[in-house]
This record gives structure tokens, sequence and C-alpha cells, in this order.
């Protein structure tokens, strides 16, 4: 079912609610956590274990995804995106842009202990890695921007990897992780180029142990 037609504002998968609201300037829908209007008021279902993500709704394109869509989906261990969906793909059970530049998000129930990023990623989003089971993380060679939250949480981060081309890091993208050592490509003078949105909430990652111009591990 590519198209998803109802009169509601949300549509219902796996037994949770989808909520999404439509984007005049874009033309088409975007998922959302909830929504609170006078006339309607709710959140995201928080015992869905699978997102489905249709093409479209009511004829429209899904566009996008609010930062706050998984918000209330802890269970959420799988995502259902048609191949050709205009907007997104799946990759080894993570949810990505179309492109593949963008890392939306793996399941909180991703069990590995060690999670590659895609050679083709330049932006881990918002949340994206949010998760307790992952203990050794390696970035793309192509990676620029971490978003805020992108891997916090991560309370079993022991190793990670970044890259060069690595440009900024935001707002609480390592809170509540304290991972042992960071393998960095570049030199101390590369690193002093990284800008931090924030530093007292992303300390986990200051005070780890940095390795400088680390060769890159081999797959």
């Amino acid at each position: 079912m590519k198209d998803i037609a109802t009169n509601d504002p949300f549509y219902v998968t796996d037994g949770g609610k989808v909520h999404f609201y439509y984007d005049e300037e874009d033309d088409g829908y975007t998922l959302c956590g909830g929504l609170w209007t006078q006339v309607y008021q709710g959140y995201n279902g928080c015992d869905a274990t699978e997102l489905y993500i249709s093409n479209t709704i009511n004829g429209k394109p899904v566009l996008g995804l609010d930062a706050d869509l998984f918000d209330r989906m802890v269970h959420l261990s799988s995502f259902v995106v048609e191949d050709d969906h205009p907007s997104f793909r799946l990759w080894q059970g993570g949810l990505y842009s179309k492109d593949g530049k963008q890392l939306i998000r793996m399941p909180l129930q991703y069990r590995q202990k060690v999670f590659r990023v895609p050679d083709s990623v330049e932006c881990i989003m918002d949340s994206a890695l949010c998760n307790p089971f992952i203990e050794t993380l390696i970035l793309s060679h192509q990676c620029q921007t971490i978003r805020e939250y992108g891997v916090s949480c991560a309370k079993n981060l022991k190793t990670i990897y970044l890259p060069r081309s690595l440009q900024s890091i935001g707002f609480k993208a390592f809170v509540f992780t304290s991972p042992k050592d960071v393998f960095y490509e570049g030199d101390e003078e590369d690193r002093e180029k990284i800008e931090w949105a924030d530093t007292g909430f992303n300390v986990g990652l200051i005070k780890a142990q940095w390795h400088y111009q680390w060769e890159w591990p081999k797959e």
C-alpha cells in the first residue's frame, strides 16, 4: 500500500498511530511525533514496533520526518519503506535519505556491538544513533556533521572513529555517553577546527583518550 488515504491526521502502523501534517510550501507531508490543535490532540503510539513510511498520503508525497517522530516509539525495531520511495531508503535495517547522505535512524533494538556508518553518509541526524547496544562506532570518511542528540544515550559506546572531514558536533550530540577511546583521522590542529555547539553536555567525548592520525579500520 504505497498510498495512504485517510481523513484523520494520523495513520496506524503495527498498532500505533503515526501523525503527519501537510506542508504547503513543499506540497507534501511530514511525519511528526504528535499534533496539538483546537480540534485534535494526540501522540504517536508508544507500542509500535514497525514503522511503515508510505510513498504518499492522500496522493501527496511524504517528504520529511520531524525530529520528534520517534520520541515515544521506544519499542520500534524496524522500518518498512518501498524501494521506489522518493525521499527515503533502507540499508541494513537503518533509515536513510534517498541519496544516502543522511543517516536518519537506527532502531533502538539494533543489537550489533559494532556499527560502521555507510560511506555515503555526510550527516548523522538528530537522535539517529541513540542506541544502547553499540560499543564501537565507525563514522564514514564523508561525515561532516553530527546533529543535536545524534549519538546521545549510547551508554555502552566504548570506541569511536571520527574522520578528518568532521566539521561540527551538535548540541548534546554525545550526552549520556562516555567512550573510552576516540580514534581521530586528523591531528590536534584539525581537531581544533571542529565546531562544537556545546562542550559541557559533550564532556564524555571530550574527556575520552584521543588518538590522532589513526589509520581507518578495514572492513
